[in-house]
């Protein structure tokens, strides 16, 4: 036989690449038989097996598996006019595939829960795993493959983190344009510029869309802005820095303002300002300390607040303490109020820091400014926190009062018997100005130990500091955020409803629940029937007829349309 030179030159190619699969496909086992001895040896010693091993099979919070799209659900009661025409969603960690070794309550890949109101007062309802970067490698690989929370636990925590860079190193798990910002998209949901985006505090947000018959579509990821020239592209939303699980959409005026933390590499927080339209019109680092998980933010009309709680990064608590990498330290808290018009107007920005005694701020509930020029901030606020593990941590509403002009801040617990309250909302178009009422989930025992319920929706008077509501749902049932939506043509502050998905400790009933927001009764208005069990999640969203009808269909994506 004869070869040409080409035949040649492929043949050798060809041997190439098989040698190469072959030696990935050794190395690939090799990592694989390391980590599972790993966890085999540290199972019983690992801080976060209570919020891990425990979860896979917590009737709560065991993820599910199976896409749903159902057209027609049963409705007890009747769906209110003013909720036609929408849809109601809400995102959660659901880990798609058994973990190796531990789970934190953080990790678990992104699902979206959705209830689609007919204008014929019926409901679909549909489920879908956000199709993330992370997703995909490890749908493909058909196992957990990433680093998660969970693996960061002591001295074992060091030995998982050099295998996920090795199986990185040798692109086992495919490279990222991104970099390896391979978040979850699992905690909450905004609406912006007629998308629906997916959030995670680690990568970049998701866009997502409800299709008419309630299905659930993944568009992709948000293109990431280059570091060098991060408005020089006209890409939708094009970050400079990964972005908050909670960035404030001003309803005035349409514009967002977001912010992304480092724990490596300063500097270690970035803020941005994006306009209604959805372009980045400015992204300013920020400089602070130390590392720091900083999960929640606020705003007024003059204000941008951050938050610096000493809950700091440090990767040698793994080796000395034998815990996750971040831990509460003892110095003061600060928040820091950014002037919006400065940032607007490309001014240089002077961040006005105050101090409170340490504490930690998952969650803000609304902030304003005052006639005298102070600003007033509820918080939930945690004495301490620890983030291998919740139980006996309870958050507590908090009053903060900060004066820009003097630099002084102090700070008064709104509800001396009162712990326990969390997953704030307020009415969305009075974000960042006075509020009357705020409404939360009584969250003691989810907090306390995450295999027993919280049961309770309760509404706040902030201007007394009063529980002026509580709605249960019976014993063993436990409630998700409460969403308030208010009426076409409200009468008052609290003329609306909320939106809450509830289940039971028994996995046999989930269902959408409707409460009057006004009456806090204890009957719901309806309630919507969910197929199969609804784990308990996060952080959710409605989106109005009008919003809905704006959706941006960009290209293709991934849609569940499971019967």
């Amino acid at each position: 036989l004869v070869w040409t030179r080409h035949e040649m030159a492929t043949g050798m190619k060809v041997r190439e690449t098989s040698w190469r699969d072959a030696f990935l496909w050794m190395a690939g086992r090799v990592l694989d038989v390391m980590e599972a001895a790993l966890a085999w040896m540290r199972r019983w010693t690992s801080p976060a097996e209570v919020l891990g091993r425990n979860l896979l099979s917590n009737p709560y919070w065991k993820p599910i598996h199976e896409e749903v799209h159902a057209m027609q659900l049963q409705v007890v009661g009747e769906i209110p006019a003013c909720l036609r025409g929408g849809a109601y969603l809400r995102n959660g960690p659901n880990a798609a595939h058994q973990p190796v070794a531990s789970m934190h309550l953080f990790d678990g890949d992104g699902m979206v829960h959705a209830v689609r109101f007919h204008e014929d007062g019926g409901a679909a309802y549909a489920n879908h795993f956000v199709r993330t970067e992370r997703w995909k490698v490890e749908a493909n690989a058909g196992k957990a493959l990433l680093l998660k929370i969970g693996d960061l636990t002591g001295v074992w925590g060091l030995f998982v983190l050099a295998i996920n860079k090795a199986r990185h190193k040798l692109q086992i798990i495919p490279k990222c344009e991104r970099g390896e910002d391979l978040g979850t998209a699992n905690t909450s949901l905004i609406w912006h510029a007629t998308r629906v985006l997916a959030l995670h505090e680690g990568d970049v947000p998701y866009a997502i869309r409800v299709l008419c018959d309630g299905a659930l579509q993944t568009l992709g990821a948000l293109q990431k802005a280059a570091v060098e020239h991060p408005l020089a592209q006209d890409a939708f939303m094009a970050l400079p820095h990964v972005c908050t699980a909670h960035p404030k959409r001003d309803p005035r005026n349409g514009e967002l303002l977001t912010f992304g933390y480092r724990i490596k590499n300063k500097p270690f927080l970035e803020i941005s300002l994006v306009s209604k339209e959805g372009k980045t019109l400015r992204s300013v680092p920020v400089e602070i300390q130390e590392p720091v998980m900083m999960h929640d933010c606020a705003m007024t009309d003059k204000y941008f607040i951050l938050l610096d709680c000493p809950l700091v990064f440090d990767p040698k608590l793994m080796v000395t303490k034998g815990t996750l990498p971040f831990e509460m330290r003892s110095r003061n808290t600060r928040i820091g109020l950014v002037c919006r018009e400065a940032l607007r107007n490309g001014e240089e920005i002077e961040i006005k820091w105050m101090e409170l005694r340490p504490c930690f701020i998952f969650h803000t509930v609304n902030a304003w400014d005052t006639e005298d020029g102070s600003v007033v901030m509820f918080v939930c606020r945690f004495e301490t926190f620890n983030l291998g593990g919740f139980k006996g941590q309870l958050p507590q509403l908090f009053r903060f009062d900060l004066d820009p002009r003097t630099g002084s801040a102090s700070q008064k617990q709104c509800l001396q018997n009162d712990l326990g309250l969390d997953f704030p909302k307020v009415h969305d178009g009075l974000l960042g100005l006075p509020t009357q009422y705020a409404y939360f989930v009584r969250v003691g025992k989810l907090f306390a130990d995450p295999g027993e319920a919280s049961s309770t929706l309760v509404k706040v008077d902030l201007q007394c500091c009063q529980v002026v509501g509580e709605v249960g749902f019976g014993p063993g049932f436990m409630v998700g955020e409460g969403v308030f939506v208010p009426c076409s043509k409200p009468t008052s502050e609290d003329d609306g409803h909320l939106l809450s998905f509830i289940t039971d400790n028994e996995g046999k009933e989930s269902f959408l629940a409707v409460v009057d927001a006004h009456t806090m009764s204890e009957r719901p208005i309806a309630k919507v029937r969910i197929p199969h069990r609804v784990p308990m999640g996060f952080h959710g969203l409605y989106i109005t007829k009008e919003e809905f009808d704006l959706q941006k269909n960009e290209g293709g994506g991934s849609t569940t349309r499971i019967s």
